[in-house]
């Protein structure tokens, strides 16, 4: 963003946690400011924010305000300030769902409620624990505290969080904890679910899967994801030289750990090329190869780059030091749970000596973290390809931007069709169906397969493709999920799953809509296709059967002329006269027949709407389908909807 630029911002995600105290809380909210001007993401964690209601450790007593108002003022802080005067801030809560205030966390973004307790700009995510994961599948309770009197377990991961978690349970229920809650696991999790498909908030992090296998993990516990969940090698190195940071801290973590993300796009565009669909084993293993061969190659080069350069500051001590590599990382996961991750940790390239590698590797890394895959949805757009791992949201769909508009299409498969020659003959079919072609008669199966849409993939595939991906990638990915179920056993079923295969972080639920609009760009008017007929066409037949009846020959009518007679002056008596034989004249019959001129016939708008129903049913031409219901427009009535909802 600020590449080119006399300030030139060239890293632009930060973490920060924000501790228990009034000082640090309003440097984060200073910190959150200057980052946000010069274009920062910002990742915070406010774990460790005392409970509502929590007694205050000064003088004046008093109970704490919870974490929700601190909240409130980094959430308006962020939108007042413009990163890099271009668009509004961004930044991401963090908070562990052990946290006593943890339930009102989850309603930080839903619509309803009062203003002040919820988080119009900022996105929230929730760290989760393998402890907690471990309780939903057993069916057992969950218990939330105040971070006042469960200080350490922030800083803790794997089994000694476990172990620690469950001395603070036995204490809660020997009435030794001032605040506590007690929930079941399962429950707390729909709840989580319920809130991510009708908000797509809270993100789901998982804390154990990213510290177990973080192999910088010497320099302290993870306890957030940076904004996006989300940077070659050398050229990355150099920027951390010549990049302008806003804050100190920022600047001294730069130099310390000259940590770098390298990340993918373009995915689907390239399986699309290659004739594979996205849920396939052959898409499947081709992601695991890629990143297997980008994350080998960036430790190579970060290697390299120790030998010239030096290490970063905290190498020694790290899993680094010790040879490690991330697919070395994912048997650790297994360890700490209990149960294995379920995913292949093989290698799939045969030239690739990781071996010669790990000895390499325990000589120096330049960079304390290497890859990490971003959603890429902007920058995606730009060079023209598929944003980072997703599937192709449609063929063809409309992107709204800050700088306008624009149409999104498939060349791709406009390629394929035109080779068949049947791309003019489809066209028009594939706008009308929002961009899926799963339906459309012509087109062989083999394409339909290839050119799926988001919501026609299967969402374990999602949960496949960012499985295999994770295992090479030392940090975390964005992962998409489209979901056409509202089911939610079945979303916590999917969820569920990605924890099992060592997904670290999730990203945005996006729903498939219920209702969508209709498309008009090529055709106005589809009544006579889709086999609809309005109240237009009912009145059109009434008037067509009633002219067809009066088309019958008729004889002119009789042209009389008048003659103009000039006034006389008559007497009396020859007045009475003349009365006497015009009124023998009015009985003569005239020697041709007068016929009435015929009226106009004019539309009768006075019929009723069960006479038009009797007149169409004794049409054999017309058939008359039900009308879809039309929704409420009262917020009310459509909180009672069943279309509305």
């Amino acid at each position: 963003l600020g590449a080119g630029t006399t300030r030139p911002a060239l890293s632009n995600c930060y973490l920060m946690e924000i501790h228990d105290d009034m000082g640090h809380i309003a440097k984060s909210v200073s910190d959150v400011l200057l980052l946000s001007k010069g274009s920062g993401g910002i990742g915070a964690s406010i774990t460790k924010l005392r409970a509502t209601g929590s007694p205050l450790k000064s003088n004046f007593g008093g109970v704490s305000s919870g974490p929700t108002p601190f909240a409130k003022i980094i959430d308006t802080a962020i939108r007042a300030v413009m990163r890099g005067g271009k668009k509004k801030g961004a930044l991401c809560f963090y908070m562990e769902n052990w946290h006593y205030d943890f339930p009102e966390f989850l309603d930080w973004k839903h619509n309803a409620g009062d203003d002040y307790m919820r988080m119009r700009t900022a996105n929230t995510a929730v760290f989760l624990s393998d402890e907690f994961m471990s309780r939903v599948q057993k069916d057992q309770d969950w218990y939330m505290f105040d971070p006042a009197e469960t200080g350490d377990l922030n800083e803790l991961y794997g089994k000694e969080f476990s172990t620690r978690y469950a001395h603070y349970v036995e204490k809660a229920e020997r009435g030794e904890m001032v605040m506590f809650k007690k929930v079941p696991a399962k429950e707390q999790y729909r709840q989580i679910i319920t809130s991510l498909q009708s908000t797509s908030h809270p993100w789901l992090v998982w804390k154990d899967t990213i510290n177990n296998r973080a192999l910088n993990n010497n320099t302290g516990t993870i306890h957030m994801s940076n904004l996006c969940t989300e940077i070659a090698i050398r050229q990355l190195d150099n920027l951390i030289d010549i990049n302008i940071l806003p804050i100190p801290e920022a600047a001294k973590s730069d130099r310390e750990n000259r940590a770098i993300g390298l990340g993918v796009m373009g995915f689907a565009d390239t399986i699309e090329q290659l004739g594979m669909s996205y849920d396939s084993e052959h898409a499947w293993d081709f992601a695991d190869r890629i990143f297997e061969f980008v994350s080998y190659m960036a430790i190579d080069e970060s290697a390299n780059l120790a030998q010239e350069r030096g290490s970063y500051s905290h190498f020694a001590g790290s899993e680094w030091s010790k040879g490690k590599v991330p697919i070395d990382t994912l048997n650790k996961v297994g360890e700490s749970r209990g149960i294995s991750v379920t995913v292949d940790s093989q290698s799939k390239h045969r030239g690739l000596n990781w071996q010669i590698l790990r000895e390499k590797v325990k000589k120096g890394m330049r960079n304390a973290t290497l890859m990490a895959v971003a959603p890429n949805a902007n920058i995606g757009l730009v060079v023209g390809t598929t944003p980072g791992i997703d599937a192709r949201f449609a063929q063809v769909f409309s992107r709204n931007k800050i700088s306008g508009k624009y149409m999104d299409i498939n060349h791709n498969l406009v390629k394929d069709l035109k080779n068949m020659g049947i791309w003019e003959k489809v066209r028009e079919a594939i706008i009308e169906n929002q961009g899926d072609i799963s339906n459309i008669p012509g087109i062989p199966q083999h394409i339909k397969d290839v050119y799926k849409t988001s919501f026609t993939t299967s969402p374990l595939a999602y949960v496949e493709v960012a499985a295999r991906a994770q295992k090479w990638v030392d940090q975390a990915l964005s992962r998409n999920m489209y979901l056409e179920t509202r089911d939610i056993d079945e979303t916590m079923d999917i969820y569920t799953t990605a924890w099992k295969k060592g997904l670290k972080s999730t990203y945005y639920l996006h729903m498939k809509p219920r209702h969508t609009a209709e498309q008009s760009t090529t055709k106005v008017n589809k009544a006579e296709k889709i086999g609809k007929r309005g109240f237009a066409a009912v009145a059109s037949a009434t008037k067509e059967e009633t002219v067809s009846e009066i088309k019958q020959p008729i004889e002119s009518p009789l042209i009389i002329q008048r003659v103009e007679v000039a006034k006389v002056a008559t007497p009396v008596y020859q007045r009475e006269e003349m009365r006497d034989e015009i009124r023998e004249a009015s009985t003569i019959q005239p020697s041709m027949p007068l016929v009435s001129p015929v009226p106009e016939v004019k539309k009768d708008t006075s019929l009723s709407r069960e006479e038009i129903m009797s007149k169409l049913s004794s049409n054999p031409n017309f058939q008359v389908k039900s009308q879809p219901k039309v929704c409420p427009i009262d917020p009310a009535e459509r909180a009672q909807c069943d279309s509305c909802q």
